[in-house]
């Protein structure tokens, strides 16, 4: 399977992905993983944490992260976006300190699950604003179910 990207506003991009790996670096962008099958792993300020299946991973603002190489393959979608753009809670995660960056939903149960989907799907076609106001109450309420 191929992995596809879309630059769907200027400051937001959505990417399908199959298998990560990226070498170390930082940038000011938040970057979300939905881990929708598999796992994978990544290296976030030097410590290693495990992406399980039907998770969200998020890296805070000027983090320093990697995701090694792996030999096995995962489905997943990664979000890159300017803190900036986001509002309410959301726009905190820049500066946020969480406990851990996982949040775990084994079972798919969440509403979120459909949220991301939609995002994805329909992200192109919706007004940039509209598109802020989802992408933040995703990211509002992943933030206020994690520890």
């Amino acid at each position: 399977m191929q992995e596809y990207s879309s630059e769907i506003h200027k400051q937001i991009k959505l990417r399908r992905h199959f298998m990560h790996h990226y070498h170390t670096h930082f940038h000011k962008e938040l970057e979300i993983i939905f881990m929708l099958e598999g796992s994978n792993n990544a290296i976030v300020n030097g410590t290693t944490y495990i992406i399980p299946e039907h998770s969200v991973f998020i890296v805070s603002s000027n983090a320093i992260h990697s995701y090694p190489k792996q030999s096995t393959t995962c489905n997943s979608i990664l979000l890159i976006v300017d803190p900036n753009i986001l509002v309410g809670s959301a726009a905190e995660l820049s500066t946020a300190n969480l406990n851990t960056p996982i949040w775990s939903d084994p079972e798919r149960k969440s509403f979120v699950w459909p949220m991301i989907q939609y995002a994805l799907e329909h992200g192109k076609n919706m007004s940039k604003d509209s598109f802020i106001l989802l992408l933040s109450s995703i990211i509002a309420i992943v933030m206020d179910d994690t520890p």
